[in-house]
């Protein structure tokens, strides 16, 4: 099997308390065509000396003024090499087998451009304080739609996404950069024009929650309200949303019958040792129409 390349890029600015663990968790898995890059907005904590005791393991980085993480992941990105591509933020971690397990993926079902596997939280003391692990698969049309947002289906987490350069290419090779805070949304919904996501029954990233200023909290409001300014240009969220889609209950209960509709699952069977892909053509809890294929 050929090893396919990764390209990941790291956006940091003054996160010197956890970005050494984000790089570690990357370099120490030792995949062996790996195209790490960390791009930094001109750091004063200290950030600068640790990346530089790292700087001959990665393909490359710079520490200069920027527009923010976005604008930082243009570059990176516009120097990547790898098939495969990703980006993990300077305080979050992937797992000891993330790579070798998205390789081993995109290489199996050559037909699969873009995956999203499970994620977990943990806290500033890198222990697990909850698992978010998917469940019946991810809808295409949804994800178009802008429906994957607070209130309605939930959130697609950015750490556990990984995608080919092609579907990236397709789909304008840049993050939108008129967004400050939900461009990695904003993204998903251009990915989904061209392809489903797949889930990925696995563990595959750690988001970190920790007291120090994380922009996802601290500017809550600004991001949905982003959200919703990108949603305006996008399909209306499906007919019985509209009535009872906003209520907690209701809405997993609709989200456990109807919500998924076509989805895309890749896991693990325990008998012949191998990924096996699903087609599921209703909700999870509706099973009879599934497409396994094994490669």
């Amino acid at each position: 099997m050929d090893i396919p390349r990764i390209s990941i890029v790291t956006p940091s600015y003054n996160n010197a308390i956890y970005l050494e663990a984000t790089i570690r968790s990357i370099l120490d898995q030792r995949y062996p065509n790996l195209d790490y890059s960390i791009v930094d907005g001109g750091s004063t904590d200290g950030s600068v000396d640790i990346i530089r005791r790292y700087a001959d393991k990665l393909a490359w980085w710079v520490s200069e003024p920027d527009d923010g993480p976005y604008d930082a992941l243009n570059k990176g990105f516009a120097r990547a090499t790898g098939d495969i591509m990703a980006w993990l933020n300077a305080d979050d971690i992937y797992f000891p087998w993330t790579l070798v397990t998205v390789a081993q993926i995109f290489s199996q079902f050559p037909d699969v451009e873009w995956i999203s596997g499970s994620v977990c939280f943990m806290n500033q003391n890198d222990q697990v304080i909850a698992t978010e692990l998917m469940g019946g698969g991810l809808s295409r049309d949804l994800v178009q739609r802008g429906c994957y947002r607070h209130g309605l289906a939930g959130y697609l987490p950015q750490e556990g996404m990984f995608w080919r350069r092609s579907l990236w290419e397709r789909s304008g090779a840049s993050l939108d950069l008129s967004l400050c805070l939900a461009a990695d949304f904003e993204l998903w919904t251009r990915f989904a024009q061209f392809t489903a996501p797949a889930s990925i029954k696995c563990l595959l990233a750690a988001f970190r929650k920790h007291p120090h200023t994380q922009r996802s909290g601290v500017m809550r409001d600004s991001y949905r309200a982003e959200v919703e300014k990108i949603c305006r240009d996008l399909g209306s969220p499906p007919f019985m949303w509209k009535y009872f889609g906003w209520f907690d209950a209701a809405n997993l209960l609709y989200r456990l019958l109807f919500l998924y509709g076509s989805s895309e699952t890749i896991e693990y069977d325990l008998g012949p040792r191998q990924w096996v892909y699903k087609r599921r053509k209703w909700g999870p809890l509706y099973r009879p129409f599934v497409v396994r294929r094994k490669v």
